[in-house]
């Protein structure tokens, strides 16, 4: 070891002199320096790069400088710059007047921002923008600018003030078949979020919120138009909360909310609702979300009441839940009338007795369910059980539950129910079921896409050998899709009018049946296109889709029947190929039925109605899927 040190001693007095010699040579040598490797000339271009491109100013593309607008309405400012944004880097929008300093509004990570809603408190006038890129820190600070601003664009607006919007027709928001005609009935100004209505005893129409309130809307003239309303009941002590059901008995009004069911009585005569007594309480409610005691009716001098049950789907644990209840009118006598439902939200009888209640479907997934079942319609029987939380619809239910009337897509939320048993609508419309789908709404749904329901459908009941009912549904009152307009419950009048009330604006309509006057269209004469024959492979994935669907979509099949002489949601598409060329000028077969499929609202044929066709398959379907799927529905021919 001593040894070894020592040897290195010498080695490096040995060298020393030698590495000197060295330096000093180099020094005066007059050779120019060697360039640096590659790998480093790559890194100083990038980084070179990186550097122009955060100092570079994002680029302003609308308005147009100079532009003039009358008010802010859809004033969209856009820009673009020469990457996309990364980590916390964020675009400072900036808009000022005058010479006030350029600060900034908002921050986007997107490349436009809407600037109606800032306009609107602001005075009219001339108005300069620019557009920086910063870093936000994460006290929500500005970090650090990293772009020089954008050179200021200016445009003038003469009036801030939003105009004030059209009313929409009713025909642009609710749609009713042909021979019927649906007209605004009442909306009570200062109601929210209806739940329920019902008719009084000498037929004026009331209506509960969701709140608790309660109205009442006086056609005084006899003109089919409510043209006051009054609120007879302020829930200011808030005695009530999660209010869905409201009925009469005996000159009494009820109403259903969390937990109990309550009467509410005018002590004094002044027209107000003012005793407010509690005959059932206790009733399991909203340990799942929305589920609860629900919508209420009479029949025989008792009182049935819904109740939903505590889980999503299962398990049960307690004999008054998940269940349709039944009692006297004072709260005395609480019995299971029938069991095994999810969240039954209303419930009618026909004149005769027979009880009918809807059924929503579950909205949660895990290892315990896999997909999301269909929704239903019931005939409830004294002492059956309907299925939850082992079956959903007609699939899994075995000999002791009850299967249902009829299924209906997921995620519909089905609402209010009533029992027609009029004559003012045509035959085909007598002794069925009217039915408020209020529309998808929960997340799981939402996330996959689904929008179902937004409308009210007409339930057909056939009798079975064994005393019950099956039944097919159809659209009857289809509601605007591109806005949030949902139906809640629907009645029928002593006159035979179907009244629904919609959530969203606290309307309700008023449906009447006044005759065909408009003559449907005659058909096309077939004149058929000449198309070739696709290959067995591609024919055979379009029928998949056609009967099965695909990517969370539905099958075709489920609206359009494969048997012409069938009407189904939607028309039959047998025999298409022979008058697709015809439907719209300029559109051969294929394009035609392509953009029925990828843009289902944009042609509709005459008697059916909008908006019930599936609306997403340009994005669940593949291009090889789509256009196999034109391919198979131009293969269906229909018989000589």
């Amino acid at each position: 070891m001593i040894g070894s040190v020592c040897f290195l001693m010498t080695y490096e007095d040995l060298m020393r002199p030698l590495f000197i010699a060295l330096v000093l040579l180099a020094a005066c040598s007059t050779t120019p320096t060697a360039p640096p490797p590659p790998a480093d000339q790559i890194a100083a271009a990038i980084a070179a790069t990186q550097s122009a491109e955060l100092e570079s100013a994002p680029t302003l593309l609308a308005p147009a400088n100079g532009a003039a607008f009358d008010n802010p309405a859809g004033i969209t400012l856009n820009w673009e710059w020469t990457r996309p944004l990364q980590g916390r880097e964020m675009y400072d929008v900036r808009v000022w007047q005058g010479d006030a300093p350029h600060y900034g509004i908002t921050w986007s990570d997107t490349s436009q921002f809407d600037l109606t809603d800032w306009l609107r408190h602001q005075q009219p006038g001339e108005f300069s923008w620019s557009v920086a890129v910063i870093v936000s820190g994460e006290d929500g600070q500005v970090e650090r600018t990293i772009s020089r601003e954008a050179p200021p664009m200016s445009f003038t607006v003469t009036n801030t003030a939003l105009p004030t919007p059209t009313p929409l027709a009713v025909s642009d928001i609710v749609q009713v078949p042909p021979g019927f005609e649906v007209r605004p009935y009442a909306q009570p100004e200062l109601a929210s979020l209806p739940t329920s209505i019902a008719f009084g005893p000498d037929g004026t129409l009331y209506m509960l919120t969701y709140s608790g309130d309660i109205f009442v809307m006086h056609d005084t003239d006899g003109d089919e138009f409510a043209e006051s309303s009054q609120r007879i009941y302020l829930d200011d002590a808030e005695h009530f909360y999660h209010a869905v059901g409201l009925a009469f008995h005996d000159g009494v009004l009820y109403v259903s909310d969390s937990g109990k069911v309550s009467t509410l009585e005018d002590s004094d005569g002044d027209g107000m609702l003012d005793a407010v007594t509690t005959i059932a309480d206790g009733l399991i409610s909203l340990r799942y979300p929305d589920h609860s005691n629900n919508g209420i009716a009479f029949y025989d001098d008792k009182l049935y009441v819904p109740v939903g049950a505590a889980t999503d789907h299962g398990p049960v644990t307690n004999d008054m839940e998940a269940a349709i209840l039944r009692m006297n009118p004072d709260g005395s006598d609480v019995e299971v009338f029938a069991s095994g439902f999810r969240n039954p939200y209303d419930l009618a009888f026909s004149p005769s007795g027979e009880l009918f209640a809807g059924d929503n479907n579950p909205d949660s997934l895990d290892d315990t369910l896999h997909y999301l079942p269909p929704e239903e319609l019931n005939y409830v029987r004294e002492g059956r059980h309907y299925g939850f939380p082992d079956a959903f619809g007609f699939i899994g239910t075995s000999d002791e539950d009850e299967p249902p009337v009829v299924e209906f897509f997921p995620s519909v939320a089905t609402t209010g129910l009533a029992y027609y048993g009029s004559d003012m609508f045509p035959p085909p419309y007598h002794d069925g079921i009217f039915m408020a789908l209020w529309g998808t709404a929960a997340p799981t749904p939402q996330e996959r896409s689904l929008t179902n329901g937004r409308m009210v459908v007409f339930v057909t009941l056939d009798p079975t050998e064994d005393g019950g009912y099956r039944g097919e549904w159809e659209v009857f009152a289809w509601f605007r899709q591109s806005s949030d307009y949902r139906p809640i419950d629907v009645i029928v009048g002593e006159d035979g009018a179907l009244y629904i009330a919609e959530w969203t604006t606290s309307t309700v309509y008023r449906v009447t049946y006044v005759g065909m006057d408009a003559v449907l269209p005659e058909p096309p004469t077939p004149t058929p296109e000449i198309i070739p024959t696709a290959p067995a492979e591609i024919l055979a994935l379009g029928e998949s889709v056609y009967l099965n669907g695909g990517q969370d979509a539905p099958a075709c099949v489920s609206c359009h029947l494969l048997d012409p002489n069938l009407r189904g949601l939607g028309p039959s598409l047998v025999g298409l190929r022979d008058i697709a060329n015809q439907r719209v000028n300029s559109l051969g077969a294929v394009d035609y039925v392509l953009r029925s499929i990828t843009h289902p609202n944009e042609y509709i044929v005459p008697g059916y109605n909008a908006g019930y066709m599936y609306q997403d398959y340009i994005h669940h379907l593949t291009d090889d899927q789509l256009d196999a799927l034109v391919v198979y529905v131009l293969s269906l021919e229909a018989d000589e």
